[in-house]
């Protein structure tokens, strides 16, 4: 098993970031020291593209991101994306017009912003994000409702990635449910209040695919981590796929194997056993 993986894909909230938010230092050196060898790095994860960047060049110059559940991928040291798949603007319209009905504010993401039509769900993005980082604050950008939401959408030559509906109410969630199933979305519920929705295939196996194509890596060469409903069909689809020692219970039950926590070196522990960097 020693050096079979050419690529390790990385979740990030849950995963390779800690309770605090940050990422494990012993980690992210055991990453470059695989990356010098020829082992390529892709944070995978739900957030926009702008934040999934900054993220992967934490780890090294040269990490590729999948940002958007699977939506568009890149690298860091480029500025063009690998690929994009963005939503297309009758789902958006739709999207919207279903928040409407349920009387929930939409979030949108694209590959540079995070388009916000919810004060509350503005000031929790806000508070959410590293503090001093003033390059991710920069993404947020606060519409107050659907009209003008929907005005900028139309103004904007930026591909929508993903869109969310936070529903903490449990009835409306079941009000959602019957709206959604109607309509052609990729879904995954996370957190049990946050439907993420992208266009139908779009998810992080789909990201995944993508970037071991540009790579001429396969899937069997691919190790992944993940925590979360969104990680679902990526650990499926790699050749090891592991859950986290937090993950939720389904997760794991899909996973090859249960790794540690996030804030115990999860991450670090698997890939020691992975891999031989003598």
């Amino acid at each position: 098993m020693k050096n079979k993986y050419k690529l390790i894909c990385l979740d990030l909230d849950g995963t390779l970031l800690k309770s605090n938010r940050k990422m494990d230092h012993s980690t992210v050196r055991f990453l470059r020291k695989l990356m010098k060898q020829g082992v390529h790095v892709a944070i995978t994860t739900g957030r926009a593209g702008y934040d999934a960047r900054h993220h992967a060049a934490l780890v090294s110059r040269g990490t590729y991101y999948i940002c958007a559940n699977g939506a568009a991928g890149g690298k860091t040291s480029e500025h063009t994306l690998i690929y994009e798949d963005g939503m297309s603007t009758t789902a958006v319209a739709n999207l919207i017009a279903t928040a409407d009905q349920l009387g929930i504010k939409p979030v949108f993401y694209s590959n540079d912003q995070t388009l916000i039509s919810g004060l509350k769900d503005y000031i929790m993005h806000h508070l959410l994000m590293t503090r001093g980082n003033s390059e991710l604050k920069k993404g947020l950008k606060y519409l107050p409702g659907s009209r003008s939401l929907a005005k900028n959408l139309a103004k904007s030559d930026s591909q929508i990635h993903k869109g969310i509906l936070f529903i903490p109410r449990r009835r409306t969630r079941f009000r959602a449910e019957r709206l959604l199933s109607n309509q052609i979305f990729e879904k995954a519920l996370t957190f049990n209040i946050c439907y993420e929705l992208s266009s139908k295939g779009i998810n992080k196996s789909h990201g995944i695919k993508k970037l071991s194509e540009y790579l001429g890596i396969e899937p069997e060469e691919i190790i992944a981590f993940g925590d979360s409903e969104n990680d679902r069909d990526m650990l499926t689809f790699v050749g090891m796929g592991v859950a986290m020692g937090n993950a939720e219970s389904a997760i794991k039950e899909i996973a090859d194997r249960v790794a540690d926590t996030n804030d115990q070196q999860g991450i670090l522990k698997v890939l020691q056993e992975v891999y031989d960097c003598d």
